[in-house]
């Protein structure tokens, strides 16, 4: 990868603005998403680094086998992790996620359960069966409720507290 970006180390020249400007397709996906108005699971057995970390922690739950790992080493090759910050400040503490991006460190699926952003860790073995039974328990529940619900849930979260209280007694009135 650091052989396919342009040499510039302070990040000045206007190659390094279009190389960041074409990676605006994963932030549209993120959206994509998260309004897509149906819960989204991520399931990870591997490697979820930079963009695929983003993916992950854009998703509604994480079910994650123990082999997992994560991270978002975009610094290490003169890069700042801009697409993948959103998704990961929706996901777990702040400074954890600025730590994250500070570091390049890779998190393993035990340290991402403890950090917030991994909904469940299972063996690898029991990965495909714990989506499944996810997945159950979600399909059993009432779509619309659970749409405005999700909605609901990620305007609160994008909210100041005055105006997220506001929105949530207006969904109370509708729904």
């Amino acid at each position: 990868l650091s052989g396919m970006l342009p040499q510039d180390p302070d990040g000045t020249s206007d190659e390094w603005a279009r190389h960041h400007q074409a990676r605006g397709w994963l932030a549209e996906l993120f959206e994509e998403l998260w309004h897509l108005g149906k819960p989204t699971i991520a399931r990870v057995q591997g490697w979820a680094m930079a963009g695929g970390f983003g993916l992950v922690v854009a998703c509604d739950m994480v079910i994650a086998s123990e082999e997992a790992r994560f991270g978002a080493p975009e610094l290490n090759v003169g890069l700042w992790p801009y697409m993948v910050t959103v998704p990961m400040l929706r996901s777990m503490p702040a400074k954890k996620a600025l730590e994250l991006c500070l570091t390049s460190r890779v998190v393993g699926a035990e340290e991402a359960d403890r950090i917030g952003f991994v909904t469940r860790v299972v063996p690898a073995g029991e990965l495909d069966a714990a989506v499944a039974e996810m997945t159950a328990v979600l399909a059993s529940k009432p779509p619309g409720v659970m749409r405005m619900g999700r909605e609901s849930f990620y305007a609160v979260l994008d909210s100041a507290a005055t105006e997220a209280q506001l929105n949530e007694l207006g969904e109370m009135a509708v729904g």
